[in-house]
This record gives C-alpha cells, sequence and structure tokens, in this order.
C-alpha cells in the first residue's frame, strides 16, 4: 500500500502551533504571519479531511485527532517522545 504524505510546510505548521498552542507564536517561530500560519493548517485539515484545532475567537484548542496525529509524528521521527 503506497501513502501520500502532506506537504512538509503544512507539518513544520501544525508542529509549532500544536507545541506553542498559538498561531501568532507559531507564526513568530517559523517566520510567518498568524494568517499564513492558518492557511497552511486549514490545507493540513483539507488533507486529512478533518479538523485539527477547534477555532475559538483568539483561540484555538487541540483536538482528540491532532493530539493521536502530533504523537505519532513524534514517534515516527525518533524524537524521543519527550523534548525538554
Amino acid at each position: 500500500m503506497r501513502y501520500t504524505l502532506p506537504p512538509m510546510h503544512t507539518l513544520r505548521a501544525f508542529e509549532a502551533a500544536a507545541r506553542l498552542r498559538n498561531f501568532t507564536l507559531a507564526g513568530e517561530e517559523l517566520h510567518l504571519t498568524a494568517s499564513a500560519v492558518s492557511h497552511q493548517i486549514r490545507a493540513l485539515e483539507a488533507f486529512y479531511g478533518t479538523a485539527l484545532f477547534r477555532r475559538q475567537l483568539r483561540q484555538r484548542r487541540m483536538r482528540m485527532r491532532q493530539l493521536q496525529i502530533e504523537r505519532a509524528q513524534r514517534g515516527g521521527h525518533g524524537r524521543g517522545g519527550r523534548e525538554g
């Protein structure tokens, strides 16, 4: 079976937004605007066909599916599961 991966820039935006829990801070880290991060997250959501963040006024909250993807990414890339 062949698997298709999402574009790398969307995964970078997702990882930063998930870790920092903030699109603005993720954008600062990636040298992007919060709007650019949001667009990349939306592209990733379209790729997976599911919402990864629950959007509220100026606040994004992770959803369970997002946590599962985040854990799978860490386990699949040899990061050791924890950063410190």
